[in-house]
């Protein structure tokens, strides 16, 4: 009898310290990536908040993730805006706030992203119809902001204002080219009016062109030493 009771007791203890083992791995798990009820209930109470900070939008999660030390993260969508989406951190939604708000809706960094993604994809259009694509294989990047801005939205430009071609003639067109041999600045400048009269000939005047020429031919640690860069206003291409 005695030896039985030692043996049920010794079964107790270890189903319990088998218990306090699993409790400890899933804390700790749950630590570096969350779980699903605390997730869910932070995701409701950050959509809550946000509803409540900038009403009328009906915000909706378009994106979750984070979960580090109970920590969460979420990107809400505007059911009203397209460029109203930020993103919200909380502590299980209970405490310490974060968002950057300001910084993608209300200085305009979604709406010049959304507009300079559509003039780079109408400029790269445009390149590859005029055959100047198969000479240079470019990649094609356009910013609406003065150089080395990165927030303010340039003069007359609104939240959720429609593409507009005549933009181009606030933006800097970035070409990045494959040259077939070491490139050179005379170069840069052919292959920036080569562009400039190809874009103007379908109605996308760009301000600046700003060219890098790359050659295609040798690894690419050793393009990068005789890499040409060069930036021409479009008055300066004629």
């Amino acid at each position: 009898m005695k030896r039985f009771k030692r043996t049920r007791a010794a079964r107790t203890l270890a189903g319990a310290l088998a218990l306090l083992l699993i409790l400890g791995l899933a804390l700790l798990v749950d630590c570096f990536s969350g779980d699903p009820v605390s997730r869910a209930f932070a995701n409701r109470r950050m959509l809550a908040w946000a509803n409540g900070q900038w009403p009328g939008h009906d915000f909706y999660i378009a994106e979750a993730f984070g979960g580090a030390a109970f920590t969460y993260d979420v990107r809400l969508q505007s059911s009203v805006s397209a460029d109203t989406w930020f993103n919200v951190g909380s502590v299980l939604g209970l405490w310490r706030y974060t968002t950057d708000y300001e910084f993608q809706v209300e200085q305009g960094y979604n709406t010049c992203a959304r507009l300079e993604q559509a003039l780079a994809s109408a400029a790269a259009s445009c390149l590859e119809q005029a055959a100047f694509s198969a000479t240079y294989q470019p990649q094609v990047y356009v910013s609406l902001r003065a150089p080395g801005g990165q927030s303010a939205l340039p003069q007359g430009m609104e939240l959720d204002m429609p593409y507009d071609p005549a933009l181009a003639q606030q933006a800097a067109l970035s070409l990045q080219l494959a040259t077939s041999g070491p490139p050179h600045t005379v170069q840069a400048r052919a292959a920036a009016q080569d562009a400039k009269a190809a874009l103007e000939a379908a109605g996308l005047s760009f301000a600046r062109y700003e060219i890098t020429l790359r050659d295609k031919t040798v690894e690419y640690q050793h393009a990068l030493e005789t890499l040409v860069e060069a930036s021409f206003t479009a008055q300066e291409l004629g």
